[in-house]
């Protein structure tokens, strides 16, 4: 009777969702709503200049909310992490900005990086898990190179080094799977969040820089909203 109820618990009342404050709860639902309204959109109308923009960033700008609303109720370490999300989603969504105009990608880029770092400096490196990192530096010193440029020296430049900061934080993001304390699906969400931006970022220069195929926009959005998501749900980890 007693691993019954214990089975009870752990699948009925344990599971994060009933830990969350429901303003959370709805971030989240907001989040998936905007996101779908930005691929509907982007099928079925032109916006203009500014809608597109405000479009593009609005389901980051749930994922702000919801860190938000978990560093407001979380205590001081775990606010310095949510900070650092935090952080790293608002630079996310000027990255998203400057990539919805023409001659910006540079700028983009940058932001993006920036964004990483708050990433890599929130995920820490308390627990290597040096097997990932191999896994993952492997597969970006082969991928990069097929993904830059021909024409472009600076792009030459600066991708590698961008490629080496995405590499970073999916590896830190993967050494979440490892994290004690923590439900199944939330350390398996965080986990591959890195993974999936990871993709969404390769895709985008493939189809920008080598061969432009049809729904890579699609592909590139939906993998790096979800892996945003990912990221984003890390601050529930260190409760």
């Amino acid at each position: 009777m007693d691993s019954y109820d214990s089975i009870i618990k752990q699948c009925f009342v344990n599971p994060l969702v009933f830990s969350v404050p429901i303003k959370m709860v709805v971030a989240i639902l907001i989040f998936t709503i905007t996101a779908i309204i930005y691929f509907v959109l982007s099928h079925t109308c032109t916006l203009p200049f500014f809608g597109k923009m405000f479009v593009k960033c609005a389901p980051i700008f749930c994922l702000m909310w919801f860190v938000h609303l978990h560093k407001s109720t979380s205590k001081i370490k775990q606010n310095r992490y949510s900070k650092k999300i935090f952080l790293g989603l608002l630079f996310s969504s000027i990255g998203d900005a400057l990539l919805t105009m023409d001659d910006a990608f540079i700028l983009g880029m940058v932001a993006f990086g920036v964004a990483h770092l708050f990433y890599i400096s929130a995920l820490g490196f308390d627990d290597l898990k040096v097997g990932y990192g191999i896994v993952v530096y492997t597969l970006c010193a082969l991928i990069t190179p097929s993904l830059l440029p021909s024409s472009d020296n600076l792009l030459r430049c600066c991708i590698p080094f961008y490629s080496f900061l995405l590499s970073t934080m999916g590896w830190r993001s993967l050494t979440k799977l490892h994290h004690k304390g923590a439900t199944n699906w939330n350390r398996l969400l965080v986990g591959i969040g890195g993974v999936l931006w990871m993709i969404s970022d390769a895709t985008l220069a493939y189809n920008k820089f080598n061969y432009t195929f049809l729904h890579a926009n699609d592909i590139v959005m939906a993998t790096y909203y979800f892996g945003q998501l990912g990221i984003a749900s890390s601050v529930m980890l260190e409760d």
